[in-house]
């Protein structure tokens, strides 16, 4: 067996020949009598060797043991040859899932590629797909891909999968592309990545225009309105910096996060600016450690805004349990909320789908303690979430599911491979 991760594993049986070898080995060297290992390193890799039988087993811990004679010890011959039994066939992949709950399957699993996105309307589904560099190609699941010389673009691309063979498809209007306009300056960009803010491009694109925080022709920190054939227009600068920025759906305003020092780790707060005129104005939600928008409810027409404090330190500010509030960017009135909003949290490359009724769409919300997500229905207006179903063993958000209600199914991305459950209600 070999651990690919919590939700699943790689397994084989090993041949008599292959099982004779290794015994002998084993007894040869009396791995069995080895304590652990500890070498002084932090970082590098550990291992764990079980091996059990009819009176019991033994468990070696090895902290950087090196592969195969690398390290020049039983404990790195040790690594090597289980290595290369994981490497010398095929092995089957399998999702602890599948053994607590029916009608769950892998549909594609591929060493060359990693699925990015699924979508589906009626009989047409379709798979976002980017490829994976990989020493020994390995296809599993319910489909395979036939295509020997698969070669995919750089970037992420739509496919169906027909008859094993892979067909281009247009990408699906609810997957916005990731990437920004031409129109918008490299400088600008190159400063979010450096600053370590992975914005996603739909919440900041607003009838043609573009939205960014940044530092661009010597002007530091400011918020810049983008348009084709245009060149770029400072809004509104500030003298900390801009962060978290949610812009209203009619084009009129922005919410963003600011601070009081020198830094991030001084107090946060939230700030209005009319695109128009450039104004700011602070919203009405007390300072913290950490004050930043969520994004734009819809259906309540106003910016969801978390707030809370660090986990330790001397200069604690704000609640220990975050706090929720929606804030009216155009008045800059404010009030606290209650409810779930782990949705919310996941506002990253394309927006939740819509379910029927409403203000209410799909959600899937991971319980890492009890390793299981719940899939259900989330009322974006209440803030409430209806749980459907149960996903026992593994791990995943809203963003790497769509659902199929009317055939009652569940397509799940997870971890570059696509996964089907059966939708059964609670």
């Amino acid at each position: 067996m070999c651990i690919n991760d919590r939700a699943r594993y790689l397994v084989r049986n090993l041949t008599a020949q292959e099982w004779s070898s290794l015994s002998d080995w084993l007894d040869q060297h009396q791995v069995d009598d080895l304590g652990p290992l500890n070498m002084a390193a932090v970082d590098g890799m550990q291992y764990e060797f079980l091996h059990l039988n009819r009176n019991g087993g033994r468990r070696i811990f090895m902290n950087n043991p090196g592969i195969s004679d690398s390290g020049g010890s039983v404990y790195s011959q040790l690594v090597g040859r289980i290595r290369d039994l994981t490497s010398v066939a095929p092995m089957a992949l399998h999702y602890r899932t599948a053994d607590k709950i029916s009608g769950f399957e892998v549909l594609l699993a591929d060493t060359r590629l990693a699925v990015t996105g699924v979508w589906t309307s009626g009989a047409d589904l379709r798979i976002g797909l980017a490829p994976e560099k990989t020493s020994q190609a390995d296809s599993q699941g319910k489909w395979t891909i036939l295509d020997k010389d698969l070669a995919l673009p750089e970037k992420v691309s739509w496919f169906h999968l027909e008859t094993g063979h892979l067909k281009p498809a247009p990408t699906p209007d609810e997957f916005p592309s990731a990437e920004a306009p031409a129109f918008v300056p490299k400088e600008l960009e190159e400063d979010l990545k450096q600053k370590g803010y992975p914005y996603p491009e739909w919440p900041l694109t607003v009838a043609g225009k573009v939205y960014r925080v940044g530092s661009l022709d010597k002007i530091p920190d400011a918020l810049w309105e983008l348009t084709p054939g245009h060149g770029p227009r400072m809004i509104a600068q500030t003298q900390s910096q801009f962060g978290s920025p949610v812009i209203t759906p009619d084009g009129r305003w922005a919410a963003l996060t600011t601070y009081t020092g020198g830094s991030w780790a001084d107090p946060n707060f939230i700030v209005h600016v009319d695109l128009a005129t450039g104004a700011v104005s602070r919203i009405a939600i007390p300072d913290a450690n950490r004050v930043a928008p969520l994004g734009w409810v819809s259906s309540r027409g106003r910016v969801l805004v978390k707030r809370y404090r660090f986990e330790d330190g001397d200069n604690l500010i704000g609640p220990a349990t975050p706090e929720y509030w929606l804030a009216d960017p155009a008045t800059g009135a404010a009030e606290i909320v209650k409810g779930e909003f782990a949705p919310f949290e996941e506002y990253d490359f394309r927006k939740l789908q819509p379910a029927q009724g409403s203000a209410t769409y799909w959600a899937a919300i991971p319980d890492r303690n009890a390793n299981q997500t719940a899939l259900g229905i989330y009322d974006e207006k209440n803030f409430v979430f209806q749980p459907v179903m149960t996903v026992p063993g593994i791990l995943f958000d809203s963003r790497h599911i769509w659902v199929d209600q009317q055939a009652a199914l569940v397509y799940i991305v997870y971890e570059g491979q696509l996964l089907r459950v059966r939708m059964k209600e609670q």
